[in-house]
């Protein structure tokens, strides 16, 4: 990945507020030109230092339940686990760790039952030695 100068990390920070900020916008909050912001974009696009944007939906917008299950696994790499959970529309991320536990599972369900499930199914994973689940009271930031 290419060196990120003062420039790109101004541009990053307006986007990491509002992904959808306009090039006026950035050009506003940054100082900079909006011929400067439109190259600065492509370069940080094509270099796939910017890979997507996407949609935060405000979590009380929502019906369902947001929880993150800690898996402990039997063995490290455990790549049958990441396919199997790659298979849930309901998981929203899943992020290996260095320690205790081996990974975090971030998790968008309707309801406790299908939580249940999903936390169900991947206990029995043979690479699973324990599941531990956590619900979201409330998204701070």
């Amino acid at each position: 990945m290419r060196h990120l100068d003062e420039t790109d990390q101004k541009i990053l920070q307006v986007l990491r507020a509002n992904g959808r900020e306009s090039l006026k916008g950035i050009a506003a909050k940054t100082g900079l030109a909006r011929s400067t912001i439109r190259y600065r974009l492509e370069k940080l696009e094509t270099d796939r230092v910017i890979s997507g944007y996407e949609v935060k939906i405000n979590p009380g917008s929502e019906v369902g339940l947001s929880a993150f299950l800690f898996v402990r696994l039997k063995h490290t790499p455990a790549l049958e686990v990441i396919r199997h959970l790659s298979g849930y529309s309901e998981v929203r991320g899943c992020f290996s760790l260095a320690g205790d536990p081996d990974l975090i599972v971030d998790v968008r369900v309707n309801n406790s039952e299908r939580l249940n499930e999903l936390r169900d199914a991947l206990a029995v994973l043979p690479a699973c030695a324990e599941v531990r689940t956590s619900i979201v009271l409330k998204q701070e930031i």
